[in-house]
């Protein structure tokens, strides 16, 4: 299944709002980003780990490295993490497979966030 994000609707119901670039995609599964700007939640620090929740469907796509996005995520649940295989020990975040456009981090996306919600640079730790 992948989703179709509207990012002014959808921010309200995400932990973490952010952008950043995608310096590590692990078989479209793991994906890690490096951020430089959040609009909700608190990661750990720059780098931030999302998985990609769900079964891969014929309209989902794949995000390339090197690109930067806009992500919405989710906290994971217990049932999430043991559904997924992902340590307990970890900070991890979670988001449906995106569909149709890859969520990059284009001006007007920026501005539509920054209209919404008040940027801020992520920690510095990691």
């Amino acid at each position: 299944m992948c989703i179709q994000v509207d990012y002014s609707t959808s921010l309200p119901h995400a932990d973490l709002a952010f952008a950043g670039t995608l310096v590590k995609n692990e078989a479209d599964v793991r994906l890690t980003f490096q951020a430089d700007r959040i609009w909700k939640g608190s990661p750990p620090g720059r780098q931030i780990v999302v998985y990609e929740l769900g079964m891969p469907s014929v309209d989902s796509i794949g995000l390339p490295q090197g690109q930067r996005y806009v992500i919405l995520a989710k906290v994971l649940s217990p049932e999430d993490r043991d559904k997924n295989g992902i340590s307990p020990d970890e900070t991890a975040f979670g988001m449906g497979r995106p569909c149709g456009k890859a969520p990059i981090a284009t001006p007007t996306v920026i501005a539509q966030l920054d209209k919404v919600a008040k940027p801020r640079k992520p920690p510095k730790s990691n």
